[in-house]
């Protein structure tokens, strides 16, 4: 028997909402197909150099092994997608912490991850949920962290000023067409509608990392915007897990 939990982070509608799929026999967790991480291949992701986190200067707070590495994998993967130069841009001085947990929403629930509210500035990662919360016996898998950290990236990315502008703002300029490459792009999980394209924009952006097929078949002009724009014209391919 197979029981959905859902989770929603808020950060001035740019926070990530990601549905949890729980086993009770096995406690197995897979991430659903609302959001690009249930979809995108991480196969995609190159071997990680440490030599990229230090020259971004990104810090990495309280990870284990297997979450510092998956961490280098996932830097390493955009400064070779972006060059060196636009990576600096991107994430220089980008700052991640795991925790064993992170405070409740302020509805009770549990809060997974998120950019911005629990640490000013900084990506927090939880590795399992408030123990006062009504899912306190969830703990989340490396999937499921690796695939909040790319999104996560996304907010500090979309805003970083490039050429004036915040990427957010520079995405909702040049893209007229709202993407749909996941459920989340558009509604939370809950199904309330986001305020702002921000979590279209970090969807959007974790799907050119990760799921480059899907994100060119069915939004051809937020595929262009990150080729051109935030990847400064550099192609990447990389076939989602499902399309």
């Amino acid at each position: 028997m197979r029981v959905l939990l859902f989770f929603t982070l808020f950060f001035a509608s740019c926070a990530f909402h990601q549905n949890i799929d729980r086993s009770i026999s096995s406690r197995k967790k897979a991430v659903s197909e609302n959001v690009v991480a249930g979809f995108g291949n991480t196969s995609c992701l190159v071997n990680g150099n440490t030599k990229d986190l230090n020259s971004l200067s990104v810090s990495v707070r309280g990870a284990n092994r297997k979450e510092k590495n998956f961490v280098t994998d996932i830097i390493s993967t955009i400064t070779d997608m972006a060059g060196e130069v636009q990576a600096k841009i991107l994430i220089q001085n980008m700052k991640i912490n795991f925790k064993k947990y992170l405070r409740q929403r302020t509805d009770g629930h549990c809060l997974p991850g998120n950019f911005g509210l629990t640490t000013r500035g900084a990506i927090d990662l939880a590795r399992k949920c408030h123990p006062k919360s009504p899912e306190k016996n969830i703990t989340f898998s490396t999937d499921h962290l690796r695939g909040s950290l790319i999104h996560e990236i996304g907010h500090v990315v979309g805003n970083r000023v490039f050429r004036g502008r915040t990427f957010y703002s520079l995405y909702n300029s040049q893209v007229k067409k709202v993407c749909k490459v996941s459920k989340y792009t558009t509604h939370s999980n809950a199904g309330n509608k986001h305020r702002n394209r921000n979590e279209e924009f970090a969807e959007v952006w974790a799907s050119y990392i990760y799921a480059t097929d899907r994100l060119k078949k069915k939004c051809r002009s937020s595929y262009n915007f990150m080729r051109e724009v935030v990847f400064n014209g550099s192609s990447h391919t990389c076939k989602a897990l499902r399309f």
